[in-house]
């Protein structure tokens, strides 16, 4: 290899960054816009292929379970029989063993894929391609992007669906929002309190956005840690619960996290406010969906190992929302100071990231 993958690492970082801020400079030919847009989306997505392609796949935490599913997905009939019960994820293996993919090349390639499903998503969200090269990049150097699409594998799925049925709602195509919804739910069980985030984010739209969503967050957390108490007094049907309530969750940095997602909950409601970004459908309910994710991960932070399996949600909303409080021209900043200032943020958050262990781990550095 002419480079190692640690050194393709920063050159994906630099470009990716670059690429997608380019669209903020002015271009006057809207037919070389047009076409360079164009460019730069599918840029992006070689890069991510490439980074996909040289990982060590066998670095990955859970790859060998991964790999056993798929080789027990080899007739329709095994669809039904996965152990997991997420009759969706395993038809993809399914059709991975109809195409005789080696395992290996099957799962090096899988990510592209939830790339591609997130990408069209983000399409449906705004039709501003400026914001969507944005939030596209965004995500790409995020940590849930290599997380979920590396080692989470079935939640990767699951949350890329999700995306997409967001996109879908704000479109209006509702029958296509059912199905990606029960394909959602049908990657990773973790979808079931976020089927209902989505439903009541819906229901919240015709309502106004106010201060009160800052008291209902912490009512949250402290009603979890109260109702939680009681859940072994409630009987069996929560067993898997009490078993999450007996586990420790490996780093303590997922309390930042959770810290970080409300201090984003609170940035994004002023900037929301501030920018009147709530007059638009696509911010509007993005930012619900948001919010009531964040409320669900403080309500089960007692049981820290549960509020991990939906923190990934919100996660992805992240760089969407980022994107969305850009552009808006009577922003806080004028265009090149906050140009300057998000460009740095960004170069300096994804070395970060891509230095961060458990990210260099499941790629193999």
């Amino acid at each position: 290899m002419i480079f190692s993958l640690q050194s393709y690492l920063y050159i994906y970082l630099v470009v990716v960054v670059i690429l997608g801020f380019t669209p903020i400079y002015k271009i006057d030919n809207n037919k070389n816009k047009a076409l360079l847009y164009k460019f730069i989306i599918f840029i992006l997505f070689v890069l991510a292929t490439v980074l996909f392609l040289s990982r060590d796949i066998n670095a990955s935490s859970d790859i060998s379970h991964y790999y056993r599913m798929y080789e027990k997905a080899l007739t329709f009939e095994d669809i039904f029989l996965s152990y997991h019960g997420n009759v969706f994820f395993t038809f993809i293996l399914y059709i991975g063993n109809l195409f005789e993919l080696d395992k290996e090349l099957f799962f090096l390639t899988l990510p592209i894929f939830y790339l591609l499903i997130y990408y069209v998503g983000i399409k449906q969200i705004t039709k501003n391609i400026k914001l969507q090269i944005l939030m596209l990049s965004f995500f790409m150097l995020s940590s849930t992007y290599i997380l979920l699409f590396t080692n989470v594998i079935r939640q990767g799925l699951a949350m890329s669906l999700f995306i997409l049925a967001i996109g879908l709602y704000i479109n209006n195509k509702k029958i296509l929002v059912y199905f990606m919804m029960v394909f959602s739910l049908f990657s990773h069980f973790s979808m079931i309190p976020m089927i209902l985030v989505f439903y009541i984010a819906q229901m919240l739209m015709k309502k106004g956005i106010t201060s009160k969503i800052f008291f209902i967050s912490i009512i949250s957390a402290v009603s979890g840690f109260a109702i939680i108490e009681y859940l072994p007094v409630i009987g069996g049907i929560f067993y898997k619960i009490e078993r999450f309530a007996d586990q420790e969750y490996e780093s303590n940095i997922i309390y930042v996290k959770i810290a970080l997602l409300f201090c984003f909950l609170i940035l994004f409601y002023y900037y929301g406010k501030r920018l009147n970004l709530f007059d638009q459908r696509s911010f509007k309910y993005v930012f619900l969906v948001y919010m009531l994710g964040v409320n669900l991960i403080l309500f089960s932070m007692p049981i820290i190992k549960m509020a991990s399996r939906f923190i990934y949600y919100p996660s992805a909303l992240l760089p969407i929302l980022f994107a969305f409080t850009f552009l808006p021209k009577n922003n806080l900043l004028p265009v090149k100071q906050r140009f300057l200032f998000y460009f740095i943020f960004t170069v300096i958050y994804s070395l970060f990231v891509f230095n961060f262990q458990s990210i260099t781990k499941q790629l193999g550095v």
